[in-house]
């Protein structure tokens, strides 16, 4: 019983972490007590401690006694990115004048990898919108309208800070083809399909 407590005590301590917002949004009490119905459900697949946690998000989609917020599981998809982008490895900077050596006709083809220390995020819900105003250093009156529609984000640590950049549809597109190894050209046709007046 002693050892169970201490495991569950551990568990609880990676989720409070890993999902700061969802417990302010539901509550202490009401998030340890999300947070035991995880750990009861979800065993541990790792020995890494840091691992725990990645199906939160698909948890909270079918935990009943949250059903009604249904913005919920995509505000955990977006911390869950966030703590996978702060233990990414460094990148590569790449150096953007090199694309002055690069022909237009090279160019299109190029294929550009978008950075491991980064993720996108989208949600039907404006779960960006709660997810910036459920910052410490948020400045505002912290109001968000659930009924305003779809938002998307980049994900990114820069040095030592991650931080959520909020994506229009077309810009999201465009990153998503990058992501999938489309080619410059394929990915500029995807994000005009979506928005006329993308601008590269």
């Amino acid at each position: 019983a002693i050892y169970r407590n201490n495991i569950f005590s551990n568990y609880r301590r990676v989720l409070i972490n890993v999902y700061p917002v969802i417990q302010r949004l539901v509550g202490e009490d009401f998030f340890t007590a999300m947070s035991d119905a995880y750990i009861h459900e979800i065993p541990s697949q790792s020995g890494d401690v840091r691992n725990y946690g990645e199906v939160f998000a698909n948890f909270l989609s079918h935990y009943s006694p949250a059903r009604e917020l249904v913005y919920l599981p995509d505000v955990a998809r977006i911390e869950w990115a966030c703590h996978q982008v702060l233990n990414q490895p460094d990148s590569v900077i790449f150096d953007v004048a090199k694309f002055a050596q690069i022909s237009p006709e090279q160019f299109a083809q190029s294929r550009i990898e978008l950075c491991v220390a980064s993720a996108l995020v989208s949600s039907s819900y404006p779960a960006v919108k709660i997810w910036q105003t459920n910052q410490p250093d948020y400045v505002g009156d912290g109001n968000v309208d659930l009924s305003g529609g779809a938002e998307y984000g980049l994900v990114l640590r820069q040095q030592f800070a991650v931080t959520l950049h909020p994506l229009n549809a077309a810009e999201f597109e465009f990153l998503s083809q990058l992501s999938q190894h489309k080619t410059l050209a394929e990915a500029l046709q995807a994000a005009q399909t979506v928005a006329a007046d993308f601008d590269l």
